[in-house]
């Protein structure tokens, strides 16, 4: 009966580590390198892994970007995402408050303003995610996060960019 007992306590072990190993692991590593290019030095600061966005009017455009050469060789679906709240967000719902991607084909051709927009006038920290699979395979992924001619401040954490694996049609 120790032994039965001894088992079962081996075998939960076992699955309990392994699904919790399963749950942090990434499936896909993230591909951004941070800290992340400011476009805005007067409107946008970085401390503690948080970047802080403050446009005084809505004509300012304030931007955070990194250039990532994939060299894909066939398409592979990207996900991108960014986790943001507003403290004081003036402005209709619009990808201009949001992330994006630009992408670049191997053969010269571009698709840009691939975006997702972030929840206005939310104070908790939302999650902005979309996933795109290209047509064609990628070479360069120009991966942005904006807030753009808004007035406000408004925080952004976790940039991530992943691309799965190779998609059949």
């Amino acid at each position: 009966m120790k032994h039965n007992h001894l088992l079962w306590c081996a075998a939960l072990l076992f699955f309990a580590t392994g699904v919790a190993a399963a749950e942090t692991a990434p499936a896909n590593p993230n591909l951004l390198k941070e800290p992340l290019t400011i476009k805005n030095a007067k409107t946008t600061t970085l401390k503690d892994g948080i970047y802080t966005v403050v446009n005084p009017d809505e004509n300012t455009i304030s931007s955070l970007e990194q250039t990532l050469e994939l060299n894909q060789d066939a398409p592979r679906p990207l996900t991108f995402s960014v986790e943001s709240r507003a403290e004081t967000h003036q402005g209709p719902p619009s990808g201009n408050y949001g992330v994006r991607l630009d992408l670049v084909y191997n053969d010269g051709t571009r698709t840009n303003w691939i975006n997702v927009g972030c929840k206005n006038n939310s104070t908790d920290w939302q999650k902005a995610v979309r996933t795109y699979i290209p047509a064609k395979p990628v070479k360069t992924a120009i991966f942005y996060v904006q807030y753009i001619k808004f007035k406000g401040k408004v925080h952004f954490r976790n940039p991530v960019l992943t691309q799965g694996e190779i998609t059949k049609k």
